[in-house]
């Protein structure tokens, strides 16, 4: 009987093959107008090389949630939680993507439950992220406060300005 194990661990190159077309269809799916409007952001900032490059980057810290049966020793990846390690006390969440066949499973929570872990372990003691609209319920509902709003972020959209209190003095 093949029993299901899921894992969350960093990423590295190993990973890209199935990473970066993870990545890049739930961008093209999930944030159509900036691709429309912005051609660069896959062919230039997030292109395949420069992706594949930052998996390498110590700064930059991106776990992957794997679904393995008994006998699958590389695993589907259903989600990721792309950051950084921490900087003078601040971790910052740059993409939290989860496969749309395997939503409201909890996979976005435990992934950022994960890194929020991962950054009290590396000193940290706040989070911050930016979101768009459709998101900012989620980050609310997992305790998250907005503490500002940019009518015009990047590419022209409204975006939020999140943070959570990891630690408490």
């Amino acid at each position: 009987m093949d029993t299901q194990v899921n894992t969350i661990r960093r990423l590295n190159r190993y990973d890209f093959a199935n990473f970066y077309p993870l990545f890049e269809t739930l961008v093209k799916s999930e944030i159509p107008e900036i691709i429309k409007q912005h051609k660069f952001f896959l062919e230039g900032d997030f292109s395949r090389e420069r992706v594949y490059s930052s998996l390498d980057y110590p700064q930059i810290a991106i776990f992957g949630y794997f679904q393995n049966g008994e006998n699958d020793k590389e695993g589907n990846l259903l989600g990721f939680i792309w950051g950084n390690n921490g900087y003078a006390g601040l971790g910052f969440v740059s993409w939290l993507m989860v496969d749309k066949n395997f939503r409201n499973n909890g996979i976005g929570k435990t992934l950022l439950i994960y890194y929020e872990d991962y950054i009290k372990k590396e000193g940290g003691h706040v989070i911050e992220l930016y979101c768009f609209e459709a998101m900012k319920d989620y980050y609310l509902k997992n305790k998250y406060e907005i503490i500002g709003m940019r009518p015009k972020g990047y590419f022209g959209l409204k975006q939020y300005i999140l943070d959570k209190i990891l630690v408490t003095k």
